[in-house]
């Protein structure tokens, strides 16, 4: 979309000559000024372009405004249903004990084979 805003300044803009004098060298340099075209014909599509600028940033703007109240409207009902509601007591993170964290490591590390003390040798050997 920018792209394509950004292109008519291609056909819309002309070159001013600008004289440019160094002082240092006492000499005048003629550089070049980028302007909207002054040409009759184009003033009125100057002026289009333009009408056309002001209307996508009032656009933008009032949705941006809208999006952001609709986000700030339902953060702020959430927050009263959390806090009126006794059912829900909200989002607390789960308490992490010594007791808790050796069980869960024991869920995920493989178990090794366990040789049976009551056996006799020839069947350990034969497992």
């Amino acid at each position: 979309m920018s792209t394509v805003i950004a292109l008519r300044d291609i056909w819309l803009v002309e070159l001013t000559p600008v004289n440019v004098q160094v002082k240092s060298v006492n000499r005048t340099i003629t550089g070049a000024h980028c302007m909207p075209a002054r040409r009759p014909e184009v003033e009125t599509i100057v002026t289009v372009f333009h009408l056309l600028d002001v209307s996508t940033l009032v656009v933008v703007s009032i949705l941006i405004i809208g999006l952001h109240s609709l986000i700030i409207r339902k953060v702020a009902t959430v927050r009263t249903n959390l806090m009126i509601s006794p059912n829900i007591q909200g989002f607390k993170p789960p308490v992490l004990t010594q007791s808790n964290a050796v069980y869960s490591i024991q869920l995920i590390t493989p178990k090794a084979p366990q040789v049976d003390a009551n056996r006799s040798e020839q069947q350990k050997v034969f497992t």
